[in-house]
């Protein structure tokens, strides 16, 4: 999941702070699964990353202090299913069954 600061700017972009839950396709980072059920919903509290999220405000170039940040964008980014398909950015992928092809997912195109 990406949280956007479209006020708080980075080399002229926006602020981005990344949250990564369950499995990773390519295994980069061991964590816990993490599995919901169709229409099954989930609370993701921001407490616990307060401290980051303040640094990141503070370090930008926008002069922002946490205290004055109103807008906040959140982005659904990736999610790896049971099926091994992979929704990533709009698009679903499935693994590539060459495990020698180093492009390990395949989009799959609409019909």
């Amino acid at each position: 999941m990406n949280l956007f600061f479209p006020e708080i700017t980075w080399h002229g972009r926006a602020a981005l702070h990344q949250i990564f839950f369950g499995v990773e396709p390519e295994k980069k980072f061991p964590r816990p699964e993490l599995r919901l059920a169709p229409n099954e919903s989930l609370e993701i509290p921001l407490a616990a990353r307060f401290d980051d999220i303040k640094i990141l405000v503070k370090m930008s170039e926008s002069g922002f202090a946490i205290e004055n940040v109103s807008k906040l964008e959140v982005e659904f980014h990736a999610a790896l299913f049971d099926d091994e398909t992979l929704f990533e950015t709009g698009e679903t992928f499935r693994r590539n069954p060459d495990p020698n092809d180093p492009q390990k997912w395949i989009r799959i195109k609409e019909k």
